[in-house]
């Protein structure tokens, strides 16, 4: 029997080292090899967009783990319950969903048992943090090394903040990092979205 880890930790907004930056995204590695893709053609592989909060996470031996997420704001498609499931397998590809307590933007598609699971690999899990000085900027998620595999081709998208890290130089406790802005992608992908459904109601 695999052994299993279940994190719980403060549901607070987290001050995220540098490095942990990068592994929210948890983009996968150089050997993964993904195909560069868009945030649109993203929106439109999902069959759900959400806001959602880890509230529980267990993680095996060999990796694979599942989370359990709580929906605060549905932007696309539904969910059936307010507390749902994302398993994952464990392949060097795939996003992880550990830290309990932090939110996430999800671009997920549906199985056919009616379970979720990412709409696209390495891309569909983006960790949500407050800009500034103090946190309390516009939500954003960062983006380090995730543009090497996803194009911001929305306007106004992507852009630059000063977030708050630990582990940096002495007297410094922010640093410039490239991010994109949660404001401007709800509207976009209302609007994705709706002009996908009317496509389908016309064909």
């Amino acid at each position: 029997m695999n052994n299993v880890t279940t994190c719980r930790c403060s549901t607070r907004r987290p001050i995220l080292a540098l490095s942990l930056l990068v592994m929210a995204i948890s983009t996968p590695s150089a050997d993964a090899a993904l195909a560069r893709s868009t945030v649109t053609s993203l929106i439109l592989a999902s069959d759900t967009i959400l806001r959602g909060r880890v509230v529980r996470a267990e993680v095996t031996a060999d990796a694979t783990g599942v989370a359990s997420v709580e929906w605060l704001q549905v932007y696309a498609g539904w969910v059936p319950q307010r507390i749902f499931t994302v398993p994952w397998s464990g392949d060097p590809e795939e996003q992880r969903l550990t830290k309990v307590g932090r939110e996430y933007v999800l671009f997920l598609r549906r199985t056919d048992r009616d379970e979720v699971r990412a709409a696209q690999i390495g891309r569909s899990y983006w960790p949500l943090i407050g800009a500034g000085k103090y946190s309390h900027g516009p939500l954003v998620t960062p983006v380090v090394g995730l543009l090497d595999i996803l194009e911001a081709d929305i306007p106004g998208l992507l852009g630059t903040e000063q977030i708050r890290v630990d582990g940096l130089p002495l007297g410094k406790d922010h640093a410039s990092l490239p991010v994109m802005y949660l404001h401007v992608l709800v509207p976009a992908v209302k609007s994705i979205w709706h002009e996908r459904q009317a496509t389908k109601l016309h064909n």
